[in-house]
């Protein structure tokens, strides 16, 4: 038990001259604690009483203490010392003197039984409070093994207070019965214990690893934008409503009892952050059909809607480079080629008709175009927004999801002022 308690020790040391992390600070010393108390009661028979009794088992209850400062830290914020315990713990070590000096011997069981008895209960509830912040079933565990100690020595106290020296040096059933409760105990915290380390540190890995992947991500959706928005015809302010727009109608289409399970916030933000990347195809296009300052003819057309297949490539290319666990590159590989579609099979690249196109892109073709028509461009005037409105209404079921129109409609005033707070200047 000494051993296991000393390697434990060693173990949490490393950990604690790594990071310099508190847990394993107290935990550490909480062990050495333990140990040598364990050693001094194994070598009772050949040194005096009150090191064999009442330093051990003052040790012992003072290494529960040190757990639950340990067990406190796990959070990882700094923690203040509870110096009145440590008082109510100097005054235990005070009283074991004084039995002593008074000569009632007999007493040291019981009062050693008292102290690891509510040292035990409080490393449970330290244990306890750290398992409710880390949602950790392993501390869990180690709340019951605490509570485990408490009542193998609470089944020792009467039998302590009756049978003093007696009791605690025999043989009998009780004595060991309860002394293997206690030391299974005492194993399995341990055990439990290194286990928490080990799922701490894992987590702490994975959190990094998260964090350097958000980075990555963010960098490449930025300079994704970046491209988009320099090969684009339209301004940066276009990007900015029909994020707006599209998120309303996700969020509009959700109130509406539809498509809950694809509709989650999660999700809604993952569209809100791919819908930027709706025109990246446009890289592809030549300047002089781009930038064209009219209608395209025929052949120019055929070119300008190859940018649909173009994004998608981009984009399947930028997926496999970022690797991530998120799917907003997977979306917006779904906008990109999917917002030219149109319900009745008529639009492009693919003449998907209804829910073969997918509710990213029929969401991103309703946003597009309203912003589209509502806009100057360098071939039309702006509409109002009513004439737009009445547009969009009148290919309901045509060219638009009528569920997605009948989103649109609810949030038509919404619409308007989107385009009013962003508007090109």
């Amino acid at each position: 038990m000494a051993i296991l308690h000393l390697l434990c020790a060693g173990l949490l040391w490393e950990i604690y001259k790594k990071g310099n992390d508190q847990s394993a600070h107290y935990w550490v010393y909480g062990c050495a604690a333990y140990a040598l108390g364990l050693l001094l009661i194994v070598c009772r028979p050949y040194i005096p009483i009150f090191i064999g009794f009442a330093v051990a088992n003052f040790l012992l209850a003072y290494s529960n203490i040190l757990f639950a400062y340990g067990l406190k830290a796990l959070s990882g914020k700094a923690i203040k010392r509870n110096y009145e315990i440590e008082l109510v713990l100097t005054i235990y070590a005070c009283l074991f003197v004084f039995l002593l000096e008074a000569e009632w011997q007999s007493l040291i069981p019981t009062l050693s039984a008292i102290g690891l008895i509510f040292t035990a209960l409080w490393a449970a509830s330290a244990s306890n409070g750290a398992a409710k912040k880390l949602k950790s079933a392993y501390l869990v565990a180690l709340h019951y093994l605490f509570l485990g100690v408490a009542i193998a020595w609470l089944i020792r106290l009467p039998l302590a207070a009756i049978f003093d020296f007696i009791y605690v040096t025999d043989a009998n059933p009780a004595n060991w019965g309860t002394l293997m409760v206690y030391m299974c105990c005492a194993v399995l915290i341990q055990i439990t214990y290194l286990v928490v380390r080990l799922s701490v540190l894992y987590q702490e890995k994975l959190n990094i690893a998260a964090i350097k992947q958000e980075k990555t991500e963010e960098k490449m959706l930025s300079s994704l934008n970046a491209l988009s928005m320099a090969r684009d015809n339209e301004t940066g302010n276009h990007i900015i409503r029909t994020q707006h727009y599209v998120k309303l109608l996700a969020l509009r289409l959700r109130a509406m009892g539809l498509y809950q399970g694809e509709l989650s916030d999660p999700e809604i933000e993952l569209l809100f952050r791919a819908a930027p990347l709706h025109d990246i195809g446009k890289v592809g296009i030549p300047d002089a059909i781009l930038l064209k300052p009219g209608r395209l003819d025929e052949q120019e057309w055929s070119v300008m809607k190859t940018h649909t297949i173009i994004g998608e490539s981009v984009l399947s290319s930028a997926e496999v480079e970022i690797q991530s666990d998120e799917d907003v590159i997977a979306i917006a590989i779904q906008i990109a080629g999917g917002h030219h579609e149109k319900w009745d099979g008529s639009g492009y690249p693919r003449n998907l008709r209804g829910n073969e196109i997918p509710l990213s892109a029929r969401i991103m073709a309703l946003a597009d175009m309203y912003d589209a028509l509502v806009s100057e461009r360098i071939y039309k005037k702006e509409w109002t927004h009513e004439e737009a409105a009445n547009e969009i209404t009148s290919k309901r079921g045509a060219h638009f999801d009528p569920v997605v129109v009948d989103a649109f409609i609810a949030e038509i005033d919404s619409f308007k002022e989107i385009a009013q707070k962003y508007r090109d200047h």
